[in-house]
């Protein structure tokens, strides 16, 4: 057994190791994108870049090279072996030789997107038109805007834009009128962002909206004067976000995670809880409004079964959404133990609370039940038999159930937990006094359960902490399935975002 468990473990080892080092590109291992043919310039192993992008790089690679057989390369990946992006990027353009054999008139675009960094590496015959000083301003203006808002295709095409303008205008300038279209302002950086948090907003608006007409509904279904809404769903979201952002800049500061998640590419998942969190309050206050809405307890079962049967759909926009079809069954279960009578002789007529006036309920309950009811250590049905006229109580356990017990006096559940009356109170020299007694909240039985001493007062329980030159045009002449057979010097520019 040993044995195999150590097999086992070595072999674990060896594939994790094998995983990390297929996720680290080295300069044989990337995938040369002549490989798929002589029109593909793009090497994306990684999937970084979405399909049509790609598609239009190549396309801007092809038409560069037709016109003056300069070759222009773009590699994405997110991560590789080494320590310098310089370095490996030379290597590459080198290793594939990227250009005309001669002219040295290739161009090459690297991203390493774990890393953070870019770089341009030129041929020789390029560094005229391409002095580093103009790669970098290219780097810096059209590329690193976009990456740092996480829009990878976006910023890796107003570049390739700016590099075939440069290619293919008359003086080989930067033509700037025609990259408006791709210059980074702040909507086209953002727009995805913007649009998708548009959409997010308008989905939860609708299910809002959804949730306000099915409490409408199911009033207007139980016959129930409609009471007037009084949920507060934005504010008591607004605070819960504002606080879970709070507690959650710990983790990320532990995690070193913080400038990832704090970008405006992540907006959409931020305001997609902000408004999950508003959802789910106003589903709370709904389904409040209609328990408050009626005194008939089952009636109050019946009505918020109802109302989350109706709102299951948008429901799952919320979060903790299990816990309201958890409630669907319970409150169902209860609603029917109500329902059911005390035999099945079929004579037994069960009283609606909001039939029953103060004075019927008396005739119903005594003192100690109505006090039971009163502070929800228990709850009655009230049934009749219209032969007899005989009346019979069921009782079911409160919501505050667990706070009382039955009194020895009058034998009702109305016997409080035992709270502590302070008769010499601590001082920062002396201990207190304070006896623990147990009252009814209906009799007037009272029990000592003892003394106690007082611990002594100190300063923290007064004080509050605070904190916190390139050839003429013509077509490639390289055989089908490579790059021409350039090379660099190391001429170009590279930055980090």
């Amino acid at each position: 057994m040993p044995r195999r468990l150590a097999l086992l473990i070595s072999t674990l080892i060896a594939l994790l190791l094998s995983v990390n080092a297929y996720a680290q590109y080295s300069v044989e291992s990337l995938p040369n994108p002549k490989d798929r043919g002589q029109s593909h310039y793009v090497s994306d192993p990684d999937s970084n870049l979405q399909t049509d992008t790609v598609v239009e790089l190549d396309a801007i690679s092809a038409a560069i090279e037709q016109q003056n057989g300069s070759e222009f390369a773009i590699v994405v990946v997110n991560d590789y072996l080494g320590d310098s992006d310089f370095q490996f990027a030379l290597d590459l353009f080198n290793h594939w030789g990227i250009g005309k054999q001669g002219a040295n008139n290739g161009l090459l675009l690297f991203l390493a997107m774990d890393r953070h960094e870019y770089r341009f590496i030129s041929g020789y015959g390029v560094e005229g038109i391409f002095p580093d000083a103009l790669l970098k301003q290219i780097g810096e203006k059209y590329l690193v805007p976009y990456l740092k808002s996480g829009n990878t295709d976006m910023a890796v095409l107003a570049a390739a834009k700016a590099v075939e303008t440069v290619f293919l205008s008359p003086d080989h300038a930067l033509e700037l009128e025609g990259l408006k279209a791709y210059e980074p302002t702040f909507w086209n950086r953002h727009g995805e962002a913007i649009d998708q948090s548009g959409f997010a907003v308008a989905l939860f608006a609708v299910a809002m909206l959804w949730m306000s007409l099915a409490r409408k509904h199911v009033l207007t279904r139980f016959s129930i004067k409609s009471t007037k809404y009084e949920g507060h769903p934005f504010w008591f979201g607004l605070f819960t976000f504002v606080f879970l952002l709070f507690m959650s800049l710990f983790v990320f500061l532990l995690t070193e995670t913080i400038e990832q998640v704090y970008q405006f590419k992540n907006l959409p998942y931020f305001v997609a809880t902000f408004c999950a969190l508003i959802l789910s309050f106003h589903y709370h206050a709904c389904s409040t409004l209609l328990a408050r809405s009626t005194k008939d307890k089952k009636t109050a079962l019946d009505m918020r079964t109802s109302f989350t049967r109706w709102s299951l759909l948008p429901l799952v926009l919320a979060p903790f959404a299990y816990l309201a079809y958890v409630g669907v069954v319970k409150n169902g279960r209860l609603a029917r133990l109500r329902a059911t009578p005390p035999d099945n002789s079929g004579d037994w007529s069960r009283q609606s609370r909001d039939k029953l006036t103060p004075k019927d309920l008396m005739r119903y309950l005594t003192g100690e039940q109505q006090c039971e009811e009163k502070i929800e250590s228990k709850s009655y049905e009230i049934w009749v038999n219209q032969k007899t006229g005989a009346k019979q109580l069921c009782d079911f356990a409160g919501t505050q159930a667990k706070s009382f017990s039955v009194c020895p006096q009058c034998h009702a559940q109305t016997l409080k937990k035992p709270a502590i009356k302070v008769i010499e109170p601590s001082t920062y020299s002396e201990e207190g006094k304070g006896e623990r007694i147990q009252t009814c909240a209906y009799c007037d039985y009272k029990k000592s359960l003892g003394f106690i001493a007082l611990a002594v007062l100190s300063d923290n329980d007064s004080s509050s902490g605070g904190s916190s030159s390139s050839s003429g045009g013509g077509s490639s002449s390289s055989s089908s399935g490579s790059f021409g057979g350039g090379s660099s010097g190391g001429g170009g520019a590279g930055g980090r975002w």
